[in-house]
């Protein structure tokens, strides 16, 4: 039995202190496009600018030199952060399986300070900025882990928490657009850096030992009826009796899946996962693409009116800040076909009709997947559209992509597949992501302003087309 009384005042503190781990210490870094000018005017990488075969640009208001072999250095970089992130996601699931939640939580805080150190002082070693954005990436994937693993306290309404925690996930890239904002009023880089290192050790190694002793304890479920023969249709109208029934019909799933999958490579091989999968991974490489080369892409769309290309890469981080309703919105959507889909599956447990019904409950995923690819393929067809306002389309619909992406991976693995292989596969399908998106920086080389930008954003339109198979599949299944 828990230790603790877990109660209404302590999951508040909880999901408060969660939020603001996942906003100020996650993924901070897909905000980079933001402080890129920041970076540039300390002269990180300008050396590249140099050569006599690379084109110039001057921003006579900044004072400062930018280049396409520049801009495309940066471009690789984030992908490497972001293959770096994927990569690790297996041992960041090892080490949390074996160390707990308690401690992986304080290395993944020293971790993510010293990353915050390091890009403090990129402008003294401009190749400090890979190892920097790496460890931070790692530290923010940690985090993420366990914070994900403790909406499990929140009952019915998990769904609804991680998708939260999705959405302010990915508004953290508000905090380079923070930093960039002081050091246009005078404050330097070190010194914000610095800052948001020690509030992440002093917040997450105090929530740490304050927190997460009342939710970490395990808990000892009450037995309920495991054998679907045994209910009757008086439990089905008695409402404590229908949280028993939904809890057996739950172990009953379970059983159910085991049977579908009884080794993790029999589900590996799956097609509804190897769908899934790509369904992911082309979601996201579509998305990691926009985000690695938006500068090069605004440069050749905006010539060079550089003013307006900085103006639209920190916009971008305001309207993606906003991906915390797009989350809100996928996570009540979830929630809602889950339960009208119990309602359905109840109706036929309660028959005792065949297992196949339990299928059901992978239906609820086609209306959120084609959401989440139609969001994705929209924006593909505009991106060689000069104009502000179609690149405010873009933004948004980009930022529902992701919130749909990021709330779909773990709810449709933990659903479709049995409970014990859940972190293996999502540790390989991040992985698979991560191995995939390393060929952004051949496609990065070949989107440059002085190559064929358009041509190499068209042909990515693929990647949400691919993505539609996933639901299709799940409707004709």
């Amino acid at each position: 039995m828990c230790k603790y009384a877990i109660t209404d005042w302590r999951k508040a503190t909880l999901a408060i202190v969660c939020l603001i781990e996942m906003f100020f210490f996650t993924v901070i870094i897909y905000g980079f496009n933001s402080l890129s000018y920041v970076y540039k005017s300390l002269g990180v990488f300008s050396q590249l600018c140099d050569a006599n075969n690379t084109r110039t640009f001057t921003n006579e208001s900044q004072g400062f030199t930018t280049c396409f072999n520049q801009d495309l250095l940066y471009g690789n970089i984030f992908v490497i952060w972001v293959s770096f992130r994927s990569a690790m996601a297996i041992p960041g699931g090892i080490m949390m399986d074996h160390f707990g939640i308690k401690l992986s939580k304080i290395v993944g805080s020293i971790i993510f300070s010293i990353g915050c150190f390091l890009f403090g002082i990129v402008q003294y070693n401009s190749w400090l900025l890979i190892p920097a954005g790496c460890l931070t990436a790692y530290a923010a994937l940690i985090v993420t882990m366990v914070n994900f693993s403790l909406a499990d306290n929140f009952g019915s309404h998990k769904n609804l928490m991680i998708s939260i925690e999705s959405g302010v996930m990915g508004s953290s890239m508000l905090v380079f657009t923070m930093i960039s904002l002081l050091y246009s009023i005078g404050v330097p880089l070190y010194g914000s850096f610095t800052v948001l290192a020690i509030s992440s050790l002093i917040t997450i190694i105090c929530s740490s030992y304050f927190v997460l002793p009342y939710f970490i304890r395990t808990v000892d479920i009450p037995s309920f009826k495991s054998n679907y023969e045994t209910i009757t249709q008086d439990d089905f109208k008695d409402e404590e009796a229908k949280q028993e029934l939904i809890v057996t019909m739950g172990l009953h799933r379970q059983r159910f899946l085991m049977n579908c999958f009884p080794t993790i490579w029999k589900a590996f091989f799956s097609k509804r996962y190897i769908l899934n999968m790509l369904f992911f991974s082309m979601t996201l490489y579509r998305l990691i693409f926009f985000l690695s080369q938006m500068g090069s892409q605004l440069t050749y769309l905006f010539k060079n009116d550089m003013a307006m290309v900085k103006k639209l890469q920190f916009q971008s981080n305001l309207f993606f800040a906003f991906g915390i309703f797009a989350s809100l919105f996928s996570g009540l959507l979830l929630d809602f076909q889950l339960k009208n889909t119990t309602a359905k599956v109840m109706k036929f447990y309660m028959t005792k009709q065949s297992d196949k019904h339990f299928y059901l409950y992978d239906q609820v995923y086609i209306i959120p997947c084609l959401m989440c690819a139609t969001a994705i393929f929209i924006p593909s067809l505009l991106v060689g559209i000069p104009n502000q306002y179609v690149y405010y389309m873009i933004f948004v619909l980009f930022c529902i992509g992701r919130s749909f992406n990021a709330c779909l991976l773990g709810s449709f693995i933990i659903s479709s597949f049995p409970k014990k292989y859940f972190g293996t596969l999502v540790g390989i399908t991040i992985l698979f992501s991560g191995v995939i998106n390393l060929s952004q920086i051949l496609f990065n080389k070949l989107a440059t302003p002085d190559k064929y930008p358009l041509v190499v954003n068209y042909a990515m339109i693929s990647c949400p087309i691919i993505s539609f198979l996933h639901p299709i599949n799940l409707y004709f299944f």
